[in-house]
């Protein structure tokens, strides 16, 4: 079931009707992340996250956020009969009049950084951001590691408020909903009423990165090897290929860790091993994957077709609870097995060579990210 979509004073909206259901889903994407950050005020998407919930909570309903390189999020669930309430509470952190005083905004300030000091505890949770900016330099993708409590700090209620009114306008929004639908206007209506009566505005300017200070990773990391496979652009087709090659990679030594780092228009994969005795027998075996990836060996287009049908069973299974429909609706539908192998079998053999193509093995020394020698196996016929 796909879910109906209505445009409301700007804003996206999206409802799924789920007859029947007791409980109710609702979540609320914002096109303001952490690239987004002023510069040397890292750190002031994360605060206006909290600012924002802080702002309409008094419902008695509890508001989740997240904020990641290029958007944050806010969900919802509650039972059905409180499905109004949910709408109308995730609409009004769109309207800047709702404001907070300064007692709160400073426990919400001490928040931030309690939340920000889990990266300097873990530190391979800096090391994913890092290897994407370094494959895709430019793309913001490590601004999410910048914030410390330093620049938290300089962070004033003007900043987060001239933030809020240039980012969370209904146009940069999508606001969605699952759960029983008896009347879809009344929620509307209820939309229509929570949003701010003003004017439709411009996009803010892009941010400039002039004066971005370079990373630095802590010397616990040094001596890891890091493999980052970049996903051409934003389409199932060519995520499916670049988690294909990746889970390759995986099987052949067991990671210590793997994550995804996504922006606006990108996305990268990442892999990291330990860079002990074994490093030869590490480039030898990514070696043999990129290699077989270029050559269209049989073996990866099957874990292509798996990894295609565990990713299409993953958002089926997501999609049972009405939370679940609800925050669906934010992604980009997964390929169908039932379609994709034959769809898409003539061009596997090609996504797969440039995406073997755009692969780099990383290693971390001296807190940097350095390319890594990978031996050139003899392609076969």
């Amino acid at each position: 079931m796909t879910a109906t979509e209505f445009v409301v004073s700007g804003l996206c909206v999206r409802l799924s009707d789920l007859p029947g259901a007791h409980t109710a889903g609702a979540c609320l994407r914002v096109a303001a992340g952490s690239s987004a950050d002023p510069v040397h005020l890292w750190g002031t998407a994360h605060l206006t996250e909290h600012i924002r919930i802080a702002a309409v909570t008094g419902s008695g309903l509890h508001i989740t956020g997240r904020t990641e390189n290029t958007e944050t999020r806010f969900t919802m669930a509650g039972l059905a009969e409180q499905s109004e309430s949910m709408v109308g509470a995730l609409t009004r952190i769109l309207d800047p009049r709702n404001t907070i005083g300064s007692t709160a905004f400073e426990a919400e300030r001490a928040a931030v950084n309690v939340e920000s000091r889990a990266a300097a505890v873990n530190p391979l949770l800096l090391l994913g951001p890092a290897a994407a900016e370094a494959a895709l330099p430019g793309e913001g993708l490590a601004d999410a590691l910048r914030a410390t409590v330093d620049t938290v700090g300089r962070i004033t209620p003007a900043h987060v408020d001239a933030f809020t009114g240039e980012r969370y306008r209904p146009g940069a929004a999508v606001l969605t909903f699952a759960g029983p639908l008896p009347d879809p206007g009344a929620l509307l209506e209820v939309i229509a009423e929570a949003l701010p009566a003003c004017a439709a505005t411009p996009p803010p300017p892009a941010r400039t990165d002039a004066g971005v200070p370079a990373l630095r990773l802590p010397a616990e990391l040094d001596g890891l090897l890091v493999l980052t496979v970049p996903v051409a652009e934003p389409a199932p087709f060519s995520r499916s290929v670049a988690r294909a090659l990746a889970a390759a990679a995986q099987t052949e030594l067991a990671v210590i860790g793997r994550t995804t780092v996504t922006s606006a228009r990108r996305e990268v994969i990442v892999l990291c091993w330990r860079g002990d005795r074994r490093a030869e027998d590490l480039r030898t075996a990514v070696s043999g994957t990129l290699a077989a990836a270029r050559r269209g060996d049989e073996a990866m287009a099957d874990a292509w077709r798996s990894g295609v049908l565990r990713s299409f069973q993953e958002h089926a299974f997501a999609r049972a609870s009405p939370l679940g429909r609800a925050q669906s609706e934010l992604l980009d539908p997964p390929l169908n097995p039932a379609t994709a192998p034959d769809g898409h079998a003539s061009a596997l053999p090609g996504e797969m060579r440039r995406t073997a193509d755009r692969a780099r093995l990383w290693r971390v020394a001296a807190g940097k990210l350095h390319p890594e020698t990978v031996p050139q196996l003899e392609e076969k016929p």
